[in-house]
């Protein structure tokens, strides 16, 4: 969780003169700013090692997030009321584990570039998506602006 919060830390400092504006593309916008990933996407498989990791939130309220494994652990983190933090776990059963890494290879989640930002926007929300499965990992930095991919499995991850 802390490499999460780190990582979400690192990534907002990022320059932005690397991103492009793009439109036309599934899940750009016209005034969307994205960072190309030139990692190669992967197929995530659902019964070899791997951890999720979705955070929401923003700089001022923090990030909720929850945080997912091959064998169904399910451990969820907020700040709440100022600087207290909540946590939770619970277990995923077999099915909702293979429906979530659906979701990811559904919606080509490990294919998605590196950031996606709304230009002109000086403060708002922010979602990272951590994916790793070893040798592979891959990072998605969301800034005011999210694609259709990664809001289809923010869905399908809170149902």
């Amino acid at each position: 969780m802390k490499a999460l919060l780190i990582f979400a830390v690192l990534l907002v400092g990022c320059d932005g003169d690397t991103s492009t504006t793009t439109g036309g593309s599934r899940g750009r916008s016209p005034t969307q700013a994205v960072e190309p990933d030139t990692r190669p996407a992967f197929v995530l498989n659902p019964s070899k090692p791997f951890v999720i990791e979705f955070g929401r939130g923003s700089g001022r309220g923090g990030l909720d997030i929850v945080k997912v494994d091959q064998t169904g652990s399910v451990q969820l983190s907020r700040i709440a009321e100022g600087q207290r933090v909540e946590s939770t776990s619970l277990r995923l059963s077999r099915a909702e584990v293979t429906a979530l890494v659906g979701l990811v290879n559904t919606n080509q989640l490990t294919g998605m570039g590196r950031t996606y930002s709304a230009p002109g926007v000086a403060d708002g929300t922010q979602w990272v998506l951590w994916i790793e499965q070893s040798p592979y990992q891959k990072s998605v930095y969301c800034n005011n602006s999210f694609p259709g991919p990664i809001t289809v499995y923010a869905s399908g991850l809170d149902g």
